[in-house]
């Protein structure tokens, strides 16, 4: 089958590239670009054997096979093309509308929040594909055209809108479950490193004041704690990952794990050097904080670097 063209419940899906779905790690959808959009048409029209089409912007994949079910029925009632717009749940989202139209979309719906277009195939029937775009033939070739407001989930959206930022980024978004039980671990991380940090500092017989006493601490407390995160990151945070098992490949994991906590020690560290060392602040407080400034940082480091799909 010819990409991007899905044959499916008597629609052919026809899914168009916009660029943000690959950011937003939606890597296993594959489409046509919009310029090329009229040959493709002109290439496979006479593939289509279903009676409807429906051009979806790759971003709006995952949520599209329900809507457009939903909305053959009003194709059925002599209604020519259907055009779906979304928009937002709740007072956030509607704020966060604004930001989430895509200049790709309103090509393809004429509307700057549309979510997807479907429309009966006869309306290709000798339109030509030459001058102005397919999609304003098409538009212009239906005596009905019926416009539908879809509510999208609020995560969607977001994704929508921030997958223009890189994709190390919306990974905090598209994997809350993972981000959680990345906080639980490093929650109890925590608490061992805290735990390692007072105790070797007590067994030091550290001061106030005597700062160049708290590197060991902090280092032990680092080193232990990393080791005590890889472990149940690697058997529960990133486990259906079903990443290469081995000693090799987790003894390499582990050392990038090492390398990606960098930022999170450089912040850790510096937090206790200064709120401890400089400004007197209790020691287990002035830790936890350094952690919990660390975490964004960790956790975005970590998941792009150790554990990635290749």
């Amino acid at each position: 089958m010819s990409e991007g063209l899905l044959e499916s419940t008597n629609v052919t899906k026809i899914i168009i590239k916009t660029g943000i779905a690959e950011k937003a790690g939606l890597y296993h959808i594959e489409g046509v670009e919009y310029d090329e959009l009229d040959n493709y048409l002109k290439n496979n029209l006479d593939k289509m054997k279903s009676e409807y089409i429906a051009l979806i912007p790759d971003i709006n994949v995952p949520f599209s096979e329900f809507i457009i079910y939903d909305v053959k029925d009003f194709l059925k009632s002599n209604v020519d093309a259907v055009i779906v717009i979304s928009r937002p749940k709740g007072i956030f989202g509607k704020l966060l509308s604004r930001l989430g139209a895509l200049d790709i979309l309103d090509k393809i719906t004429g509307h700057p929040h549309g979510y997807l277009i479907i429309f009966k195939k006869k309306l290709l029937d000798d339109v030509g594909f030459v001058g102005t775009s397919i999609i304003s033939k098409i538009l212009a070739r239906s005596r009905r055209i019926y416009q539908v407001v879809y509510e999208i989930p609020l995560s969607e959206h977001i994704i929508a809108v921030y997958g223009r930022l890189p994709y190390s980024i919306t990974l905090l978004v598209k994997e809350p479950g993972k981000v959680i039980r990345f906080g639980i671990v490093g929650g109890l991380g925590a608490l061992v490193n805290v735990a390692t940090v007072v105790t070797v500092a007590n067994l030091l017989g550290y001061v106030y004041g005597e700062t160049e006493l708290l590197l060991i601490p902090i280092i032990l407390g680092f080193e232990t704690s990393i080791i005590f995160n890889f472990i149940l990151h690697e058997l529960w945070t990133f486990r259906e990952m079903n990443l290469p098992g081995g000693f090799i490949n987790r003894l390499n994991r582990l050392f990038k794990y090492h390398l990606s906590s960098i930022a999170s020690f450089i912040i850790q560290s510096s937090v206790i050097l200064i709120l401890t060392g400089l400004l007197s602040v209790n020691l287990a407080l002035s830790a936890f904080t350094g952690i919990l400034l660390g975490f964004i940082a960790n956790y975005i480091i970590g998941r792009t670097i150790t554990w990635h799909y290749r």
